[in-house]
């Protein structure tokens, strides 16, 4: 049913509109969310709503593919190695630690809980380094009562055709950022 509406062009908006109010409940937060078309541009627009100075280092998973919204939004991307789960380890975070690190985006790959996230917010907010919590490939993913994506300063999303939970986009939340992402219209 799905591909052929597709195929006959539907309109996927209030598939999208279904599942941004599902999102919004299933964070059981006071979350503003903003739908965006892909997991990549949410990280972009949060990197660019953060204002961070030209130049500023942003740290990710060696792995992860998201290094284009880094360098697109004027910012240095830096690449610190991963644990067994392919997930940031805080040790390689201590060893990339820079005066220029503004930003880190820790992710929860395949469904697996960073094991060094409390340590990695407490370093984060110790320096007053931002932390996009990448939960892309983690929709749902809860550990201690917290839900990925809820624990960093930005929280990312993505429903893309690769992920798990899939509507042909991607979304962000933040409360800071929502006022510069949501314009007016008319």
């Amino acid at each position: 049913e799905a591909i052929e509406s597709w195929i006959n062009g539907a309109d996927f908006s209030t598939v999208q509109d279904e599942l941004h109010a599902a999102l919004q409940t299933e964070l059981g937060q006071d979350w503003t969310i903003v739908m965006v078309n892909l997991g990549r541009s949410a990280i972009q627009l949060a990197l660019e709503c953060m204002q961070l100075p030209t130049g500023s280092e942003v740290l990710l998973p060696s792995f992860v593919g998201v290094v284009m919204p880094i360098i697109q939004a004027g910012l240095t991307p830096v690449y610190v190695d991963v644990d067994e789960h392919f997930n940031i380890s805080f040790e390689s975070v201590l060893e990339a630690d820079s005066p220029d690190v503004r930003a880190i985006i820790l992710c929860h790959l395949s469904g697996c809980w960073s094991r060094d996230t409390d340590r990695i917010l407490e370093w984060a907010h110790n320096r007053g380094i931002i932390v996009i919590d990448d939960a892309a490939q983690s929709q749902g993913l809860e550990y201690e009562g917290r839900m990925a994506g809820t624990v960093g300063d930005v929280g990312i999303f993505s429903a893309h055709g690769g992920k798990a939970i899939v509507s042909s986009g991607g979304g962000w939340n933040d409360q800071r950022c929502a006022r510069h992402a949501v314009r007016p219209q008319g």
